[in-house]
């Protein structure tokens, strides 16, 4: 039978309305693909017009998936690990793959209230994988076999030692090794093919775990009460989980520790680069590790400690005769953040500002005293202390003045010294406002310590002289010719001991 070659009008009519029909289908199907399948979302940066939306997100799904009970820990001690969701810290990889840290911020209770505790020799974070995978992240430098060395907290940036990443859906873990900031290629040759077959083509790195057996590890130990070095409350890392001894007045508790369980054969592809919390603005890709608000509970690093009679301690440089002697003033300074202007730090609270006075006589004599202005109380408004802050912190900059002979000028700090303010007040005469001020009652200027200060709650926002504005004053005055000025760890050099008390 021969079909015929042409179709009657009527015919024709159907098949052109069915074809018309299929075309529309096939448009409004097209249309009705999610956005996001059309247009996969891109590795996220601070520079995407939803950047923010899609931190939301993240937060949105980790509550969804109760992924907060995973950082529950293990021992009866309680100890609670939250995310600090208002600085994130974001960071591109490759064209495929983007990272978000949170630091997980460590809370213990002591005496019923619950103090954010300093970590050493390790570092916590929450680490998001493209928006979807989670890991609690743990950084630790292997050689420190026994962390018990306070005041060891590592830095991120150049990092060398070693991450753990704890998947908190699936429980897998793997371990990354860094060396100056570089993920370090541990590859055997064997492993070496294998990883060329499995990444192909594609510009990526993958790492293979080395770890396949269970054991107890990665221990965080608690003090019991406010270290007499600095005045907080400190965890304690230890890779092995060997205990410290007493130190710095105080013992320690077990609060946390991982059940290590490392599989082989399993890889994992594109692992974070080292970052730097150092400073920036928080919220982009330089995250930051404080911020320029202070929390309704804030952390004053030394004021734990007992009060002394000034007078005790001025009337020790009497025992030196006036004539031949000559003096010397440093101002110390904590900053919350080291390097920047920021008023609190997670760390270093609202950091410090101490005054160290030197009397060397002609006869070889040299008395020396480190005081510092406090709250007896309330951290915002209450009764004023001085406390001996002799080898109590590591400050991280200070300013000398070289005041000759001029017994004048120095009797006159050692005055504002003796008969300090009766009152402290966080914003209007705290550590750094006192230290200003007697300086200048002994013609000793320093730079400008005005910086803006937020205050958590219906404080506002207000300005004040502290320990971040001066600190960030000195680092100026460094960087025109200053010499007057030295940053870095404390030493017995820039920070001598305190002579103490004289009958």
């Amino acid at each position: 039978m021969k079909l015929s070659s042409k179709l009657n009008p009527i015919s024709f009519l159907l098949f052109a309305l069915t074809l018309f029909a299929i075309a529309i289908s096939i448009q409004s199907c097209k249309k009705n693909i999610p956005d996001d399948l059309n247009h996969p979302p891109k590795v996220l940066s601070t520079s995407e017009h939803n950047y923010q939306k899609r931190l939301n997100a993240i937060k949105e799904l980790f509550i969804k998936l109760n992924l907060q009970d995973k950082f529950n820990p293990k021992s009866e001690n309680k100890i609670i690990w939250t995310p600090d969701w208002n600085h994130p810290y974001s960071q591109i990889v490759n064209d495929s793959v983007s990272y978000v840290f949170y630091r997980l911020i460590a809370e213990i209770t002591i005496n019923n209230k619950r103090i954010e505790a300093n970590q050493s020799g390790s570092a916590s974070y929450l680490v998001v994988k493209n928006e979807r995978e989670f890991y609690r992240g743990f950084y630790y430098q292997s050689s420190l076999k026994d962390s018990s060395n306070l005041g060891n907290k590592i830095s991120i940036k150049h990092f060398t030692g070693n991450l753990i990443l704890s998947n908190l859906l699936n429980n897998r873990s793997f371990l990354i090794r860094y060396k100056e900031g570089k993920a370090i290629d541990n590859f055997n040759k064997e492993q070496k093919i294998a990883s060329l077959k499995l990444m192909g083509n594609k510009p990526s790195i993958s790492y293979w775990s080395v770890q396949c057996h269970t054991e107890i590890r990665f221990c965080i130990f608690g003090s019991d009460g406010y270290s007499y070095c600095g005045g907080g409350v400190d965890l304690i890392f230890s890779e092995n989980c060997q205990w410290p001894t007493p130190h710095c007045g105080v013992s320690y508790s077990l609060l946390d520790y991982s059940d290590v369980q490392i599989c082989e054969d399993i890889w994992f592809p594109d692992p974070p680069e080292p970052i730097d919390t150092g400073g920036g603005d928080s919220g982009g890709d330089g995250g930051s590790a404080g911020s320029n608000t202070i929390p309704s509970d804030p952390y004053l690093p030394g004021q734990d400690h007992e009060a002394i009679n000034p007078k005790d301690y001025t009337k020790c440089f009497a025992n030196i005769p006036d004539a031949g002697a000559t003096y010397k003033v440093i101002v110390q300074v904590l900053e919350p953040v080291p390097g920047t202007s920021l008023n609190y730090g997670f760390v270093n609270g609202v950091g410090h500002t101490a005054i160290t006075l030197i009397k060397q006589g002609s006869n070889g004599i040299r008395v020396t005293q480190t005081v510092g202005f406090y709250p007896t109380t309330n951290p915002f408004h209450s009764p004023s202390k001085i406390v001996n802050n002799s080898n109590q912190t590591d400050y991280t900059i200070r300013m000398i003045f070289d005041m000759g002979s001029n017994a004048t000028d120095f009797n006159k700090i050692l005055n504002g010294i003796e008969n300090p303010p009766s009152d402290y007040d966080l914003l209007e005469m705290n550590c750094t406002v006192f230290v200003v001020g007697i300086c200048s009652s002994g013609g000793i200027s320093l730079p400008n310590a005005l910086t803006t200060v937020g205050v958590a709650g219906a404080g506002g926002i207000t300005t004040s002289m502290t320990p971040g504005g001066l600190g960030y004053g000195m680092r100026n005055a460094h960087s025109q010719g200053d010499n007057r000025v030295s940053s870095g760890p404390t030493s017995t050099g820039n920070n001598p001991v305190s002579n103490g008390p004289c009958n």
